[in-house]
């Protein structure tokens, strides 16, 4: 598998949050990890 396909981190939690009709609300995970996948800040010269 391509270096760029193999998932950075693994993270295993008890339910996926989901909105009425049953479909993951993928924006909820996106704000709930955004801390983690943040880029590093570069340091200026």
């Amino acid at each position: 598998m391509a270096r760029y396909k193999q998932p950075k981190r693994v993270f295993f939690i008890d339910s996926l949050p989901r909105n009425v009709m049953g479909k993951v609300q993928k924006n909820a995970l996106r704000e709930r990890y955004a801390d983690i996948y943040q880029a590093p800040a570069t340091a200026s010269r």
